[in-house]
């Protein structure tokens, strides 16, 4: 919340930071900050805005918003004088929009308030076996693992076998030693993710391009910050059919979207049913059936 009192020092030093060279002024400029025309900017205006703590920071902040505001009051008073002619149809626009605000605002509420938001995961396997061949991938995807190692370190060809056994119940005794030897590592090779994304965690002189892209492969990438494993347990190719598992947030998005319209058409109908009944609503042309 703004200072009053540094407001007040800074309202009051207004004139002498912009100097006397603005054109004529209302006689009394005691309880404005600036001037278009008939429209002023008074503190009252800028209740809540905050202009810093230091008073001299302060004055300089708020004459540049100052300046800004004067700048949009010139502009928005020649576009009014020189579009004088076209101000009815920006009038049905403003209303238009003002319209469609209201009730956008009131489907979000009622969307909030009252709809089941809930998608069962039965829908959404529905949804992509009914649409399974729309859903092609943009780019390459993998499901992999990942560790960093220093340089040094000692690994054993029972620790590599580990690492590449797609067996979850070994993933906890390797997770526990890669707590101690690994700089780093990543084993959720249940997630699909982007070959794009993968190649960011890997050093820039290995190119992870669609030729090495293989299932069931190991790269020991070696740099000189250390040994990188990267074991890739699945691939799908881009333009094949995306995995199920890797379209599930955007279909749930897309039956939502569903399940809102139809939601709010229901209301919809349902009250200007209810309108028309009540003789709340009429319709003096064709039928007044909704």
């Amino acid at each position: 919340m703004i200072n009053a009192f540094r407001v007040g020092i800074a309202v009051w030093s207004l004139p002498l930071f912009f100097g006397c060279s603005s054109g004529s002024t209302p006689s009394n400029t005691n309880n404005v900050i600036a001037r278009v025309g008939n429209s002023t900017l008074s503190p009252e205006d800028i209740i809540g805005l905050n202009f810093g703590d230091n008073p001299e920071d302060s004055l300089i902040l708020l004459g540049s918003f100052a300046h800004k505001w004067v700048e949009e009051q010139v502009l928005y008073q020649r576009a009014q004088k020189e579009l004088a002619s076209s101000s009815s149809t920006f009038e049905k626009q403003l209303e238009a929009y003002r319209k469609s605000l209201f009730i956008y605002s009131y489907q979000q509420q009622l969307v909030g308030e009252s709809m089941d938001t809930v998608i069962s995961d039965q829908a959404v396997e529905a949804y992509y076996r009914q649409n399974e061949k729309h859903f092609l991938l943009k780019s390459d995807i993998l499901k992999f693992r990942l560790a960093v190692f220093p340089s040094k370190a000692a690994l054993t060809a029972k620790i590599k076998k580990a690492f590449t056994d797609s067996e979850t119940k070994n993933v906890p005794a390797l997770e526990s030693f890669l707590r101690v030897k690994a700089k780093s590592f990543f084993l959720n090779d249940t997630s699909w993710i982007s070959v794009s994304e993968v190649s960011k965690l890997l050093p820039a002189n290995f190119d992870l391009d669609r030729g090495r892209l293989t299932k069931n492969t190991l790269f020991e990438i070696q740099d000189s910050t250390g040994l990188n494993w990267l074991w890739i347990r699945d691939v799908k190719m881009k333009k094949t059919v995306s995995p199920l598992e890797f379209e599930i947030p955007r279909i749930r998005a897309i039956l939502l979207h569903q399940k809102k319209q139809i939601f709010l058409n229901d209301l919809q109908r349902k009250w200007v049913q209810e309108a028309l009944t009540e003789k709340n609503a009429e319709i003096y042309v064709g039928t007044a059936n909704p």
